[in-house]
């Protein structure tokens, strides 16, 4: 099953398959998103720009974390 995570050091949405926790182009520690992966390709270019653009905030990060 694939997961979306977010890297905070580099700023980079991830697709992983399974719950990850290192970054695979950083090595520092992902969040895991809410974010389903249908949700996620279903966005278009611009959507998933304004994403990245709210998760490199850390309260907004923390809304979409999953608990």
């Amino acid at each position: 099953m694939m997961y979306i995570h977010y890297c905070q050091s580099c700023c980079r949405i991830h697709i992983l398959n399974g719950h990850k926790s290192v970054c695979p182009t950083c090595d520092q520690k992902l969040t895991e998103l809410r974010l389903t992966y249908l949700e996620y390709i279903e966005m278009d270019r611009e959507q998933r720009r304004l994403l990245q653009v709210k998760l490199a905030n850390p309260k907004d990060l923390a809304l979409h974390q999953v608990p």
